[in-house]
C-alpha cells in the first residue's frame, strides 16, 4: 500500500491538482494503482477528463472520503446519511452538459457511487417526459424524418403519449 497523502492529478487540459489518497480511493481505477506495491503513484494524468469536470469530481469524492472516514468503525446516524443525501442532490443540481461530462468521468475513473448518482439523475430527468421532451432537454436533433416518426408513432403507441 501507498504510503503517500497525497497524489496529483492531471486533467485532460494539463492542469494539475493535490487529492488526498481517502478521496483518491473513491476511484476504483486510482485505488488499484494506489495499492499495487510494484506501482509508485505521485502524478496520474486522466486525459479524459476536463478541468472543470475534475474539480466537480474531486469534490464529490473528497466530501464522500470525509464522510466513510468520519463513519468508520460506528453506526451511521440518520441524520448523517439524510445529510449526505441532501448534499448530494445539491451537488447534481448542474447542466445537462456538465452533467454529461460527470457521468463520463464517474465512468472512465470507475468512481461507482457518482456513476450511479449521475444515473439516476438523468433518470429522474426523463422520467414521465415524452421523447419530444427529452430530446429538448438533451438537446438532441431529432433524425427522423415525419414518415419514420409517424411509423414509430403507430408502432409504439405507449411511448408517445
Amino acid at each position: 500500500m501507498s504510503s503517500v497523502e497525497n497524489i496529483t492529478v492531471v486533467s485532460g487540459d494539463s492542469t494539475e491538482f493535490e487529492m488526498t489518497v481517502g478521496a483518491a480511493k473513491q476511484s476504483e481505477l486510482l485505488k488499484r494503482m494506489l495499492d499495487d506495491d510494484n506501482c509508485v503513484v505521485d502524478r496520474v494524468p486522466l486525459s479524459n477528463v476536463n478541468t472543470t469536470t475534475l474539480v466537480k469530481v474531486m469534490e464529490y469524492c473528497q466530501k464522500h472520503a470525509d464522510h466513510e472516514a468520519a463513519m468508520a468503525g460506528a453506526r451511521v446516524p440518520i441524520a448523517d446519511v439524510e445529510e449526505l443525501k441532501a448534499w448530494d442532490a445539491e451537488f447534481m443540481k448542474v447542466d445537462t452538459d456538465m452533467l454529461y461530462h460527470i457521468l463520463t468521468a464517474a465512468d472512465y475513473m470507475e468512481i461507482l457511487g457518482l456513476f450511479d448518482l449521475a444515473c439516476q439523475t438523468v433518470a429522474d430527468l426523463i422520467k414521465g417526459k415524452n421523447p419530444k421532451k427529452i430530446r429538448r432537454i438533451f438537446n438532441i436533433k431529432n433524425d427522423l424524418t415525419p414518415q419514420e416518426e409517424q411509423r414509430f408513432r403507430a408502432k409504439y403507441r405507449w411511448d408517445f403519449y
